[in-house]
């Protein structure tokens, strides 16, 4: 993967210690070390120490050293959170493959900034070695994209359960199994039907209710949480993480009546309901979905003719795997495609053009370019599509 060079078409440019007087002022910096055996703390810290301020509101940081990880710099950034309080755009690993391939890009924890910059709006994340998130829940991120060459199931359980009430966009790059994919289709199915599969012997799904108040200088929030005879209630201003307090019930009718008890009573004051969670979606907001670079590209095609979630989507994004003709049957007999604004199907094993003009001609616009050919030399001895290779790999 290459890095980037514009983000928001604002231009990206590498920061030098001591800095770029001749940059343009919306110019975002990306910090990283300056040699192959260089280290990026000097580099964060002459960036902080001469531009940290409110006015950031974007950053990139790249590569952070072979085996390294950032969580370093991700500690520094805590450390000027105060002063950083406008930043609202992070991409976290703008490293290219001839700098380190994406497999081995090492991230650690990105908990603590879902914790220390409740602004934020947009996290992207390339790599995927060790990746976690200890905090799982920001009232404001709208942009959540993961770009790996194998993603562990660990991971995608936690990202399937955060509670992120006002994300629009969300995009998962899965990857190979030969890179640190270690899930299966029931590892995808919460993204694609909205909702984590329960069994007899789970408590009942969970049930949340998000409300508002906005009067005057006065802008609150209020949140509830029931999970099975837990009930948990956040809130604060909006635009900060609130505080959180949880209690335990005898079982979860109690908690499900004090969870509407309590939600009545602050309608009651003024409270106004913009974002429960009553159907199950993951994420109520969602309009922009990703579900790229994945092994089962078909068996997805195919699931989504069950996922009425697709009725809320503008965009689906589903590129860089191994998409068949198969697959994009499935989609043009898919009764929820015609809501859909744009399909991307790049870099698959599509071939028939006639299926992309009959998906075209339901309403999307659709693009499919670099589509790889299955029947090359490379392929002709993997008959079954799973044998295939992602886009996206090492």
């Amino acid at each position: 993967m290459p890095t980037i060079n514009t983000l928001f078409g604002r231009t990206i440019r590498d920061y030098p210690i001591g800095g770029d007087a001749n940059a343009p002022d919306d110019v975002i910096w990306r910090i990283l070390v300056e040699d192959y055996d260089g280290e990026i703390e000097p580099v964060m810290s002459d960036f902080l120490a001469n531009h940290a301020s409110p006015e950031i509101d974007a950053l990139v940081l790249g590569d952070w050293g072979y085996e390294n990880s950032p969580h370093s710099i991700i500690d520094m950034l805590v450390d000027h959170k105060e002063t950083l309080t406008g930043l609202k755009s992070l991409f976290v690993g703008d490293i290219s493959y001839e700098e380190n391939e994406i497999s081995w890009i090492c991230n650690g924890d990105m908990g603590p900034i879902l914790a220390n910059f409740p602004q934020l709006e947009y996290l992207r994340i390339r790599g995927g070695n060790d990746l976690d998130f200890s905090h799982t829940e920001h009232q404001n991120l709208k942009h959540l994209i993961i770009e790996s060459g194998g993603l562990d199931s660990g991971l995608l359980d936690t990202v399937s359960k955060m509670k992120l009430p006002n994300l629009i966009e969300l995009e998962l790059w899965f990857g190979s199994d030969n890179y640190g994919f270690d899930g299966s289709i029931d590892t995808i199915k919460p993204f694609i039907f909205g909702h984590q599969e329960s069994s007899d012997d789970q408590t009942p799904d969970a049930s949340v209710v998000y409300l508002e108040f906005s009067e005057g200088t006065s802008n609150k929030f209020w949140e509830g949480t029931q999970d099975g005879a837990q009930l948990t209630t956040r809130w604060g201003k909006i635009g900060t993480n609130g505080q959180t307090k949880t209690k335990d019930f005898d079982d979860a009718t109690a908690a499900i009546v004090a969870l509407e008890k309590a939600s009545k009573s602050k309608i009651k004051k003024g409270y106004v309901e913009v974002g429960s969670n009553e159907s199950g979606y993951l994420f109520p907001k969602l309009e922009r979905l990703g579900l790229c670079d994945c092994m089962f590209a078909d068996e997805v095609a195919s699931l989504l003719k069950e996922a009425p979630i697709l009725e809320q989507l503008e965009h689906l994004n589903l590129s860089l795997g191994v998409m068949t003709d198969v697959g994009l049957a499935e989609l043009i007999d898919n009764p929820y495609i015609r809501g859909i604004e744009s399909i991307n199907l790049d870099e698959n094993y599509i071939s028939d053009g006639d299926l992309l003009d009959k998906l075209s001609a339901l309403g999307p616009v659709v693009s499919a370019s670099d589509q790889r050919n299955e029947t090359d030399d490379l392929f002709e001895d993997y008959p079954d599509p799973y044998d295939f290779y992602v886009a996206v790999g090492e």
